[in-house]
């Protein structure tokens, strides 16, 4: 028969609810896809880290591990991209007047830019009467 095989993986601590899952969904779907036994260490974490034990077959575990590296993969790239887009936040200062413009008829232009550009626009208008809102981007 094969021999059991077991491999621990650090997994950052801010990706561990990600991995586990909504109800556990991930992490079962990667012990059904694999076959092999996967869980998260109890013990507290490893200064920043969740340890994650894969145990199978060489071959389940070799299947479990490509899994998690996937998705973690995806949790780092949509990780960089939130800090890519926090980083890239602009406030401009629009004279009120052409507030009403940059929102559109029902918030329409403001929607058409969004979609567009992928940006988040939102319009602080707390300064109005000095003339001025803030556009945040």
């Amino acid at each position: 028969g094969s021999r059991e095989e077991t491999m621990e993986l650090l997994v950052e601590h801010r990706f561990v609810g990600s991995l586990i899952g909504k109800g556990g969904e991930t992490i079962n779907g990667v012990k059904e896809s694999s076959g092999a036994s996967v869980s998260f260490d109890r013990e507290p974490p490893h200064k920043g880290f969740g340890l994650l034990r894969v145990t199978g077959s060489a071959e389940s575990v070799a299947k479990a591990c490509a899994l998690v590296d996937e998705k973690l993969a995806k949790l780092r790239e949509e990780d960089a991209q939130r800090a890519d887009a926090n980083a890239a936040m602009e406030d401009l200062k629009i004279e009120q007047g052409l507030v009403r413009h940059i929102i559109g008829p029902g918030g329409e232009t403001c929607r058409g830019i969004e979609a567009e550009s992928g940006a988040r626009l939102r319009i602080d208008q707390a300064t109005r009467e000095r003339g001025y809102s803030t556009l945040e981007l």
